[in-house]
C-alpha cells in the first residue's frame, strides 16, 4: 500500500528531537515523509531528516498542526502530483506523542479492513458541552476516495489561523470527522472505545494482576489501596482515555504511542498509574524512559514520577500529622487521639 506522511512538527527551541527522529524512523517503514515544522529550523536540524523524508517545509506560520497538515497537503498536491494521485493513503501525524512501540499492529490490523474511509488510533465522544464523536487528530489516515474528493480539499484549503484553542479542537479536528461522517464515509478508530473494552474484557484478569503488581511494588499503597486504585481504572471510560491511566490498557493492546501532555506533572494529578510510567515502559522501550525525560527537562517541563508521587503523599501525611498534633495538645482527651489515629490511617491507605 503506497502512502504519504505529512508529519507536523514544532518545538520551542526550533529543534529536531531525538524522539522526533524515532517517530520517523518507525514511520518510514510503512510510508514515505513530508515534513512540515511550524518553525524556522537551521539547515543543521533539516539535515537530521534527509534520509528519512522525501521533502520538508521549516518556517514559521502559526497556524499550529492543522496549518502544517493543510502545507504538507498542498505541496504533495501540487508538486508532487503524480505520487499524489498513486497513493492509496495520506496520513496526518503530530509530534504530540511519544513512540514507544511498533506500528506493526496498526498497519496489519487496518490492511484487511478494506471497507474504511477514513481511519485513527483513538476516537473521543466527548468536548465540553456536547456528545460530539471524532477521531483524535494527532495521527488520521485518509483513503483515496476521500482525499481526491474536491469537498475534503477545500476543507483543508480552508484551514486558517485561530488564536483559541478550543476553536481549533472545534472547527478542525472534531469539525473535520462530522464533515467526513456527514458525507457518508466511513470511520474507524484501532483503539477506539468499543475495541478498548473489548480488549479489557478479554484480559481483565491478567491486566488487573498486572497493575496490582506494579502498584504494590511502591511503598506508598497498600494491598487495599491498590485494588481501589484498580477498580477505579477499571471504571467506565469518560471523555479522553488516552489521557487517563487507561493508557495502561492502550499499552498492553500494542497502542504504540503516549501523548506527551499525559506526562506533565501538572496535568491529571488524580491519575496513579500515570505517575508510575517508567515501570510500564522498561520492559517495552527502555530507551524511550531516557528521551522523556531529556525531552521535557530541555523545554522546561516537570512530568510525573514517583519520586513527584512520592512527594505528594509525604505531605499529605505530614501536613496531617502536624496539624492534628495541635489539636490533640489542645484538646487532649481520648476520643480525639482515637479519631487522629484512625484519619492517619485513612490518609496512609490512600
Amino acid at each position: 500500500m503506497k502512502r504519504v506522511v505529512i508529519f507536523a512538527h514544532f518545538d520551542k527551541h526550533n529543534i529536531i528531537d531525538p524522539y522526533v527522529i524515532d517517530y520517523l524512523e518507525e514511520l518510514k517503514k510503512y510510508s514515505e515523509i513530508l515534513f512540515v515544522s511550524d518553525g524556522d529550523l537551521k539547515q543543521e536540524e533539516i539535515s537530521k531528516i534527509d534520509n528519512l523524508c522525501f521533502d520538508n517545509i521549516c518556517y514559521k506560520h502559526s497556524e499550529y498542526d492543522f496549518g502544517s497538515y493543510k502545507r504538507g497537503f498542498e505541496l504533495l498536491k501540487t508538486k508532487y502530483s503524480e505520487k499524489f494521485n498513486k497513493l492509496d493513503e495520506i496520513l496526518f501525524v503530530n509530534d504530540s506523542c511519544y513512540l514507544i512501540q511498533s506500528f506493526d499492529k496498526v498497519f496489519t490490523d487496518m490492511k484487511e479492513k478494506k471497507e474504511v474511509d477514513f481511519w485513527g488510533l483513538t476516537d473521543n465522544y466527548t468536548d465540553l458541552k456536547n456528545i460530539r464523536y471524532h477521531l483524535q487528530s494527532y495521527f488520521l489516515v485518509f483513503r483515496k476516495g476521500i482525499f481526491l474528493d474536491n469537498k475534503f480539499q477545500e476543507f483543508i484549503s480552508n484551514i486558517k489561523k485561530l488564536n483559541d484553542k478550543s476553536q481549533i479542537i472545534d472547527l478542525y479536528e472534531i469539525g473535520l470527522s462530522e464533515f467526513l461522517i456527514a458525507n457518508n464515509y466511513k470511520v474507524f478508530a484501532i483503539f477506539g472505545y468499543s475495541e478498548t473494552i473489548k480488549f479489557l474484557s478479554d484480559n481483565m484478569i491478567e491486566i488487573a494482576n498486572e497493575m496490582k503488581d506494579i502498584i504494590c511494588k511502591n511503598s506508598y499503597f497498600n494491598k487495599k489501596s491498590s485494588h481501589k486504585i484498580v477498580k477505579n481504572i477499571f471504571s467506565i471510560y469518560e471523555g479522553d482515555y488516552i489521557f487517563s491511566d487507561k493508557i495502561f490498557f492502550l499499552i498492553k493492546n500494542k497502542f504504540p504511542l503516549i501523548k506527551r501532555l499525559t506526562l506533565q506533572k501538572s496535568y491529571s494529578p488524580k491519575e496513579t498509574m500515570l505517575f508510575l510510567w517508567e515501570i510500564m515502559l522498561k520492559n517495552i522501550n527502555v530507551k524511550m524512559i531516557k528521551q522523556i525525560n531529556n525531552h521535557n527537562k530541555r523545554i522546561g517541563l516537570k512530568i510525573k514520577s514517583r519520586k513527584t508521587l512520592s512527594s505528594i503523599f509525604h505531605y499529605i501525611y505530614y501536613r496531617v500529622s502536624i496539624m492534628n498534633y495541635f489539636y490533640v495538645k489542645k484538646r487532649n482527651n481520648k476520643s480525639t487521639i482515637i479519631k487522629i489515629l484512625f484519619f492517619k490511617f485513612k490518609i496512609n491507605d490512600y
